[in-house]
C-alpha cells in the first residue's frame, strides 16, 4: 500500500514498482489547482501528463494486471489548461494500453 509517490521522479517510481510489485495501480495524481496551473502551465503539464505517462509505462513494464486512471476532469469543453492536460493524459494512457495489448497478444 503506497501512496503519495512523485510520478515525475523516475528513480523513486521505479523503486516502488520493483519493491512492491503491484498487481493493480490506481493512478489519480494530478494538480487540481486551476489558478496555479493557469499561471504555471508547464508545471501542470509535466505532472499531469508526463507523470501519468511515466506511471503507465512502468506499470506495463512491471507486468501490472490492471492500471486504472482516475480522473474527474471535464475535458469536453475545456476552459483552462486542465482540460487539454486531462485529455492528453487519457490519450497517452490509451496509447500505452494499445501498445501493451499488441505486445502481449502473440
Amino acid at each position: 500500500n503506497v501512496t503519495g509517490v512523485q510520478t515525475c521522479a523516475l528513480p523513486i517510481l521505479r523503486w516502488v514498482f520493483e519493491t512492491f510489485k503491484p498487481d493493480y495501480v490506481f493512478h489519480a495524481a494530478a494538480y487540481k489547482h486551476v489558478p496555479i496551473l493557469e499561471r504555471y502551465p508547464m508545471e501542470g503539464l509535466q505532472t499531469n501528463v508526463l507523470g501519468t505517462l511515466n506511471t503507465a509505462r512502468l506499470a506495463a513494464k512491471a507486468g501490472v494486471r490492471k492500471f486504472v486512471l482516475v480522473s474527474t476532469d471535464k475535458a469536453i469543453k475545456p476552459t483552462s489548461i486542465m482540460g487539454p492536460a486531462s485529455a492528453l493524459r487519457r490519450w497517452r494512457c490509451s496509447a500505452c494500453r494499445n501498445s501493451f495489448l499488441k505486445r502481449n497478444s502473440a
